[in-house]
């Protein structure tokens, strides 16, 4: 028995016409791609209200908070919380389905430029505890921050405490699909804090964070929920991707012919892009034929961003900085993923399982990744998008056609 809602109803799918094919890059902004009407504006999707015309919509009732219902329906339909193993906090709740704590609440709004609020909701499950951070730690903890998966690791140096953190934006119109995420992030962190928890503690040389409630000490017996990982979620992985080459052609057709991308390379189901960062390019990579090693097919999602540091060491801590930036302050529009540190670039890598699949999804990761990708060129090259930064020059390619021209 599974306690995932596969229910959910299937997202809004973005209007056809002359509108669809026209984005604005100029609107992709930290602030207008988090919010829902600015990304209709740019890609020409009607919105709920716009189509039903009424403030109470099709069932007239009012709409509730959707930060609030959205973990409402966590704690009692899609998690199914044991109230004897969990408690509430004032912005919303931690449980222990197992013996390390999962906390879930609303950390704060994203605002857009027509009013509407998307409330942040934080998926952050306790890992390890007296943790040091030394450069042996450093280099061994990279290694894990490089497996993609739904969350990334986030340590915290004033506490020394290391977590499994996601950071997801739920606006009214996003509620189907921002559940299915904040849903599977909340499945995988469990899993994977009791995976990898206690081989991990030994290595860092770190305590394993074990806790429960209050007077109530540890959990005897683990929540089933994380069974639906060997039962639901690596089946399904062992299926075709759900993420069809018919969803990447037409992502591809309708928006990555045109700024802000530099360049694009694309597959039966994957595409291959460039961003403006700096005077050169990021990259950036979603492929629905890359398999997890441990969830199987699925979509996975990697940006690359050439950085110069002084060492590897100082590559791990931006790497887990950027952590701390995108999954507990703000994200670029979905905080799921994690950075790591190679090759002389810092990395973004998130992986979605078959489970974990929403039609229509894909545009609005390809838009995560624009926003990410502007958002770095400004934090790490002090170089904002301009005109002149859509140069073919700052290419890969364009670039190496000016080295052998001897420019």
């Amino acid at each position: 028995m599974t306690k995932l809602n596969r229910k959910e109803k299937e997202p809004l799918k973005p209007k056809s016409g002359p509108q669809a094919n026209q984005i604005d890059y100029n609107r992709v902004t930290i602030a207008a791609w988090g919010s829902p009407n600015a990304r209709r504006r740019a890609t020409g999707e009607t919105s709920r209200s716009e189509q039903q015309k009424s403030p109470v919509g099709s069932t007239g009732r009012r709409t509730m908070h959707p930060g609030i219902s959205t973990l409402q329906w966590l704690y009692k339909e899609n998690l199914k919380v044991d109230p004897e193993w969990s408690e509430k906090t004032e912005i919303g709740f931690r449980w222990w389905p197992d013996k390390n704590a999962q906390t879930i609440e609303i950390v704060g709004e994203m605002g857009g430029p027509d009013g509407e609020t998307g409330y942040l909701v934080s998926v952050r499950t306790e890992l390890l505890r007296s943790l040091e951070l030394g450069e042996l730690q450093l280099l061994l903890l990279n290694v894990l921050l490089a497996l993609p998966s739904m969350a990334g690791l986030v340590y915290d140096q004033q506490s020394r405490t290391l977590s499994l953190c996601s950071l997801v934006p739920v606006f009214e119109d996003t509620i189907p699909w921002a559940r299915v995420l904040i849903s599977g992030a909340a499945v995988l962190q469990i899993g994977e804090a009791r995976t990898i928890g206690t081989e991990l503690a030994s290595t860092l040389k770190a305590h394993l964070a074990v806790s429960g409630p209050q007077g109530r000490g540890l959990r005897p017996e683990p929540d089933e929920l994380p069974n639906i990982i060997p039962t639901l979620i690596v089946p399904m992985g062992g299926k075709p991707s759900q993420w069809s080459a018919e969803e990447f052609d037409n992502t591809v057709k309708r928006y990555l012919r045109k700024p802000p991308a530099l360049s694009v390379s694309a597959r039966k189901e994957g595409l291959l892009v460039e961003f403006p960062f700096g005077n050169v390019s990021s990259q950036c990579t979603i492929a629905a034929d890359e398999p997890h090693p441990r969830y199987g097919n699925g979509c996975l999602v990697n940006q690359k961003f050439p950085v110069s540091v002084k060492s590897d060491f100082d590559g791990v801590r931006l790497a887990l900085l950027m952590n701390r930036k995108e999954l507990m302050e703000k994200p670029s529009i979905y905080g799921i993923g994690s950075y790591c540190y190679a090759l002389g670039a810092l990395q973004l890598s998130c992986f979605l399982p078959n489970a974990f699949y929403v039609p229509n999804l894909l545009p609005w990761l390809y838009m995560s990744c624009i926003e990410r990708a502007r958002r770095l060129s400004v934090l790490l090259t002090h170089a904002d998008w301009t005109q002149a930064s859509f140069s073919p020059r700052r290419s890969v390619v364009g670039r190496l056609i000016d080295r052998l021209k001897g420019k």
